[in-house]
Parts: structure tokens; sequence; C-alpha cells
């Protein structure tokens, strides 16, 4: 098998094991709303589940974030698109690694418990990526 092959392989069995896992979380999570009766059986089920926060579920749903801002970040070094184009990509990317750090971090608990100033804070990068592209 030659090289592009190849990688074309891995890239599958790799998306095949996303899809997979993430199916898997999404029918553990209805899972344990189905057996709520089932106290013990119930809350093992939603520390794996996506229905949570500061779980498996929320750690994968936010990797999953994170590698689509990688690849939107990668969408926006691209020196032959237009740089509005650029510059959507990077903005797509920030709002996702926000999303990813949200996810994990469970940053909209925080922001909740303090003052909406906070906010702010991450709307200042996001703005900034927005605006801002290398030269042509």
């Amino acid at each position: 098998m030659h090289a592009a092959g190849r990688a074309a392989s891995v890239g599958r069995a790799w998306f095949s094991v996303l899809v997979l896992g993430s199916a898997t979380l999404v029918f553990v999570t209805f899972l344990s709303f189905a057996l709520e009766g089932s106290r013990s059986v119930s809350t093992l089920l939603f520390w794996i589940g996506l229905a949570g926060e500061n779980n498996v579920g929320a750690w994968w749903s936010g990797m999953l974030l994170l590698l689509a801002a990688a690849f939107a970040f990668d969408g926006a070094a691209s020196r032959r698109a237009p740089r509005a184009e650029r510059s959507a990509w990077r903005a797509l990317a920030a709002a996702l690694l926000i999303l990813s750090f949200d996810e994990v971090a469970s940053l909209h608990e925080f922001l909740v418990a303090s003052r909406p100033v906070y906010v702010a804070v991450l709307a200042v990068p996001l703005a900034g990526l927005i605006w801002s592209a290398p030269p042509d």
C-alpha cells in the first residue's frame, strides 16, 4: 500500500474511533436517564455520560472541540486563502477553543457565579483574532 492510501486508511480508522466513542457516550447518557431509579448504576453511568460536568463525557466532548479548533486553525494558516477567509477560520478556531475550555473547566458555572465583566476577558482575544490577520 502506498503512503497516501495508508494515511487515508489511518485517518478513516481514527474517525471511526471518534464516532464510535461519541455514539457510546450518547448511549450511556440515555441509559443513565432510563435507569434513574437504580441509584448506583445511574450514578456510575452519569459520571461516564455526556450529561454531567467534570466527568469522562465532558472531557471527551472538550477534546473533540479542541480537535475541531486545531483543524480550524489549520484552515486559518492557509496562505492561499483570502484574508477574510483566514480571519473567519481564526474566529471559528477561537470560539471552538473557548468552548473546549468551557467544557473541560466548567467555565460557564464560574461566570454565572461571578460578575459578567469576566465575559469581556474572553471577548477581547476573540475580537482580536477576528480583525487581525497577517498581511497577504
